[in-house]
């Protein structure tokens, strides 16, 4: 193999490498999470021995307005963040789970995550508010309201994707029922196995410095 076309291989390397790549989210399936306040025990969809804990605790995870863990409903490990809507009691807080992640390299990237709610009686729907924020700036670069469904007894996967610069970033999941005590759309939401992943790198780039390579090895054997 020549030179030339090691050269070319070498600069695709480095520009795939110098692109964005994927972020550690600390404690992504909540398993390391601690709570300070067991809740009684509280029957499920999923689990009949599921139970609750407010006030949680994590390494890298922040909880406010009494956010916390639900044991025995969860897509991944043995429990899983849970925003309770109705902690306000009309106090105007809002529930929320958050982490501030770290990105190298500035890029396009894809928040996964999966979601589930509970239908605790008039609850049908439950409704939540996810960001990414600039720790810098306070600008958001991700912002998207949502629903699930609370009677169909399912996790449901979701991925959302978003651009940044390179910097700090928080993620955060917020309960945004409109009423503070039982509704249609204040159901509980629980979340589980988060992830930040890159979006591939577009396949134009690289067949394109494939060709170059490729026509740099035509020239040596003519």
């Amino acid at each position: 193999m020549n030179k030339y076309l090691l050269a070319s291989i070498a600069n695709i390397i480095v520009g795939l490498s110098s692109s964005a790549s994927a972020q550690t989210i600390i404690d992504h399936s909540f398993e390391n999470t601690v709570g300070s306040k067991e809740l009684n025990v509280l029957s499920t969809e999923l689990d009949s021995n599921s139970n609750g804990t407010e006030n949680a605790t994590s390494l890298g995870w922040t909880f406010s307005a009494n956010a916390g863990l639900m044991r025995g409903v969860t897509s991944d490990g043995q429990q899983a963040g849970w925003l309770n809507p109705q902690t306000d009691k009309g106090g105007g807080v809002t529930s929320s789970i958050s982490q501030v992640v770290s990105f190298a390299n500035a890029g396009s990237y894809n928040l996964n995550y999966d979601s589930f709610a509970q239908e605790w009686g008039f609850e049908r729907l439950s409704q939540f508010n996810v960001t990414v924020t600039s720790v810098r700036t306070g600008g958001n670069v991700l912002d998207v309201d949502t629903y699930e469904n609370a009677t169909d007894g399912q996790w449901t996967n979701r991925v959302h994707g978003f651009d940044t610069l390179a910097g700090d970033y928080r993620v955060s999941f917020n309960a945004t029922g409109t009423s503070p005590f039982l509704s249609a759309v204040a159901g509980d939401i629980f979340i589980d196995n988060v992830s930040v992943t890159p979006v591939p790198e577009p396949t134009g780039v690289v067949l394109l410095g494939l060709g170059s390579a490729a026509f740099l090895l035509r020239r040596k054997r003519a």
